[in-house]
């Protein structure tokens, strides 16, 4: 079937950082790789913004098996911007606007950077990590509520 293109264009992307790192496994033998990669933890920071010819700006920094422990294997970091534009805004639902300003765009984003970090570690003794599927409606929501608890404290 033919596809439809999207109102959604991604016009700029910028890869601004990208770290790896092997981690030497203390045991001779890992029995499951991809157990231990889903074992690793996930840090996703972004920032979704306006710029002044009406295009949207997406900052996005993603962690794996970062911290003051990691894991065995890899420690992987990669951050990026995005500009996008919404082609025919105005003629479109206030919610499919926002899904594709707020939603599409983060996950556009994290779909790039999971690609550069795949060919990042592919290149490594365990292989190639593949960053799991993101919920991005609960990054939402935490990144709400952070922002909610950083009001508060600034008005104390």
């Amino acid at each position: 079937m033919k596809a439809k293109p999207s109102k959604l264009r991604l016009k700029e992307f910028e890869l601004l950082e990208s770290q790896f790192k092997f981690i030497i496994p203390k045991e001779e033998v890992i029995e499951d790789i991809h157990e231990l990669f889903e074992s690793y933890p996930i840090d996703i920071n972004f920032n979704n913004g306006a710029l002044d010819n009406g295009l949207i700006q997406v900052d996005c920094f993603i962690k794996i098996n970062s911290g003051k422990k990691p894991l065995s294997g890899y420690y992987m970091a990669a951050s990026a911007i995005g500009v996008f534009e919404i082609v025919d805004a105005e003629k479109m639902s206030d919610e499919n606007f926002r899904n594709l300003r707020y939603y599409s765009t983060l996950n556009m984003m994290i779909n790039n950077l999971r690609n550069i970090i795949f060919q990042q570690s592919n290149l490594g003794p365990m292989g190639g990590y593949l960053l799991s599927p993101i919920d991005v409606l609960d990054l939402f929501e935490k990144k709400n509520k952070q922002i909610q608890k950083d009001k508060k404290a600034k008005t104390k």
